[in-house]
C-alpha cells in the first residue's frame, strides 16, 4: 500500500479527499500509515491532510503496527476514516498467519480518526485515552488514541 508521508518542515498545503478502497496486501511492512514527521528536517509539516478513507483492505503484513497516524501538532489530520480492514500478522519474514497475532493495532498520534465494520486488530489500546492525553502508570504521553465509540 502507498503510504502518505510528508517532510517535516514542509510548505503550507492541503491533501484532502484520498480513498484506498479494495486493497490486497501480501506481507508488506506498515500497511497503513500517515507519516507527517518523515525525514530529518526540523518542525512540524504544514500539509493539512483530511477527508481520507482507507476501506476494504486485506490481507499480511509483516509488523505489528497495522495502522499508524503520526500527523502534525499545527495541522493534525481530520477526518480519517478506517472501515473493513482485515490484516494478519506472518512475521518478519512472511509466510502464514500467526495465530497468536500479536497486532498492536492503531496508533494515532494528532489525528481525528473514526473506525468501523469488520476490523482484524483492537480497536483499544492498553490505554485510556481524554482529550489527546493518556496516561500509563506514573507517564503522561501526547500521543492520542482516538476510537468509535
Amino acid at each position: 500500500m502507498k503510504d502518505t508521508k510528508n517532510w517535516r518542515g514542509s510548505s503550507p498545503s492541503t491533501a484532502v479527499d484520498i480513498t484506498y478502497e479494495d486493497i490486497m496486501l501480501t506481507n508488506v511492512k506498515n500497511p497503513i500509515i500517515i507519516d507527517q514527521s518523515y525525514g530529518s528536517r526540523g518542525g512540524d509539516s504544514k500539509v493539512a491532510i483530511s477527508n481520507v478513507l482507507f476501506k476494504n483492505v486485506r490481507g499480511t503484513t509483516i509488523t505489528k503496527d497495522e495502522v499508524q497516524f503520526m500527523c502534525s501538532k499545527s495541522v493534525p489530520c481530520k477526518g480519517v476514516s478506517v472501515v473493513d480492514v482485515e490484516l494478519n500478522f506472518v512475521g518478519d519474514k512472511g509466510g502464514h498467519p500467526s495465530s497468536s497475532g500479536g497486532l498492536v493495532g492503531a496508533l494515532c498520534t494528532n489525528a481525528n480518526v473514526i473506525f468501523g465494520g469488520k476490523l482484524s486488530f483492537p480497536m483499544c489500546p492498553k490505554y485510556i485515552s481524554f482529550f489527546g492525553i493518556h496516561k500509563n502508570k506514573s507517564k503522561v504521553s501526547t500521543n492520542i488514541f482516538l476510537f468509535c465509540l
